[in-house]
């Protein structure tokens, strides 16, 4: 989430005979979609998927660090690695609401950088925050692209709690509800740092030769992004978090604009910018996946279903739909449960 500090090298060449053999699978894929075209894409949700069995499976936090912009390479794998382009976990939300902490965040992408450009392997560390973290750099020869951190591994927690207490110091009672969102949402991971690099190396490796596929057709730079792409693109990572946690309510782009210490004009562009639709449009179209769902799981009614999801009108809610999946809400059920 920061600054690593307290450097401790995890040099670990210790990737079992099995990821060896994936890992050479996702090579020649990957040299093989290089040397074919790039019209067949994978499914990147998959990937998604994976990454979040693991942090569920084993307590982590994983964070994919994007340096010189390789993820929009290509849409589908920039949607669907966008929910860890960031740690959104409720204690690191709570730090960056502090505008001050928050940029402190944004300015620990250039020495983790540097820093991946030196270490070949995965290096180690606590950020300002408390939360330690291993760092595996995504590269390919020499070229850093990004980095994966997986979060939560600590042997010491009371130095985080130490750290914690020391960035509120002037607020004892805000201290100790960070140092609570800690214990409660950074637990310890239910395995060894070790145990988790052989995966962490595949996860890696497979970026990187995801990359080299697209890489002939497409301009990448290959130098880090400038400091106001990296705010930007944490800036829409938040805004998309807060929406997909608070959908159900009756969200105003002032409300989103308030939790990314942003004005409504500045949230309004960038967003549009970034993701191509506005933000109201945006809400819609989550509100209306999570309507997908309801219609062809539940027998709910449409009123129900358009209240279940944020809609305070359900006439509303069948005009959106209808506008946005090309078929009314009735059909949609009808079409797809028989």
């Amino acid at each position: 989430m920061g600054v690593l500090k307290n450097w401790g090298a995890t040099r670990q060449n210790s990737t079992s005979g099995l990821f060896c053999t994936i890992i050479d699978i996702i090579r020649a894929f990957a040299a093989k979609l290089h040397r074919k075209s790039v019209s067949f894409l994978a499914n990147f949700e998959y990937t998604a998927t994976f990454l979040q069995d693991i942090c569920n499976r084993h307590q982590m936090g994983i964070c994919i660090k994007d340096f010189i912009g390789f993820l929009p390479i290509n849409k589908q794998l920039d949607a669907a690695l966008q929910p860890f382009a960031a740690h959104t976990n409720p204690f690191c939300m709570f730090i960056k609401q502090d505008k001050k902490l928050y940029m402190r965040c944004l300015a620990s992408m250039r020495p983790m950088y540097n820093r991946c450009l030196q270490e070949k392997n995965c290096f180690s560390g606590m950020c300002y925050a408390g939360v330690y973290e291993l760092v595996v750099p995504i590269r390919i020869g020499d070229e850093v692209l990004g980095s994966i951190n997986a979060s939560y591994f600590s042997g010491d927690r009371e130095i985080s709690h130490r750290l914690i207490r020391r960035l509120f110091s002037q607020d004892h009672e805000k201290a100790e509800y960070a140092v609570g969102l800690f214990e409660r949402y950074v637990p310890t991971p239910t395995v060894q740092p070790a145990e988790v690099l052989p995966i962490l190396h595949m996860l890696s490796e497979y970026l990187a030769m995801t990359y080299a596929g697209f890489k002939f057709s497409h301009a990448v730079a290959g130098s880090p992004r400038h400091p106001r792409d990296q705010q930007e693109n944490l800036l829409i990572t938040q805004a998309r978090e807060y929406i997909g946690k608070n959908y159900v309510s009756a969200l105003q782009v002032g409300e989103i604009a308030r939790h990314c210490h942003c004005s409504e004009s500045y949230i309004s562009h960038m967003f549009t910018k970034h993701t191509g639709i506005n933000i109201n449009t945006y809400i819609n179209k989550i509100r209306i996946d999570h309507a997908k769902y309801y219609l062809l799981t539940t027998s709910d009614s449409i009123s129900t279903i358009a209240l279940n999801v944020g809609f305070s009108d359900p006439n509303y809610f069948s005009r959106v739909f209808a506008s946005l999946v090309a078929i009314p809400a009735t059909e949609f059920r009808r079409r797809y449960t028989t």
